[in-house]
């Protein structure tokens, strides 16, 4: 009858540790979906920011007329503390028959950084870049 209670002993143990591995197996997963999702939102948040400097851009460049080669912007009064962009502008013009064009091509870099977009990835880095090309009569 000794041996009985000797197996039922190493039984419970043997479960324990099981469950315990289970428990940290589960634990990790969770971390990880956490992190998955902040940096889903994280994504989404620097497209944003970047959807919003190619706005700017295209403001300046259609209704002022000019196109600075690099603005960095401020996205706070917007509600988007914490991220950045950069706007780079390129114009060109070109001929079609007789019409004359100015054509823009705007690159708009969003992230979750102040140094963006020569920032250092880290853990946590977010970046969207967007492109736009637009023309003017």
């Amino acid at each position: 009858m000794c041996r009985e209670r000797g197996v039922s002993l190493v039984t419970a143990i043997f479960l324990l540790v099981v469950m315990a591995g289970l428990a940290a197996v589960i634990a990790r997963l969770g971390a990880f979906l956490h992190q998955g999702a902040a940096l889903d939102a994280g994504g989404n948040f620097a497209y944003r920011a970047a959807r919003a400097g190619i706005e700017w851009g295209a403001y300046q460049a259609l209704i002022g007329g000019s196109c600075a080669a690099q603005n960095d912007i401020d996205l706070a009064p917007m509600g988007l503390t914490g991220y950045s962009v950069r706007v780079a502008c390129a114009a060109s013009t070109i001929t079609e028959g007789t019409t004359s064009k100015t054509v823009y091509r705007l690159t708009a870099t969003g992230c979750n950084d102040s140094a963006c977009p020569n920032a250092a990835p880290g853990v946590n880095y977010v970046e969207r870049q967007l492109t736009a090309t637009i023309g003017r009569p």
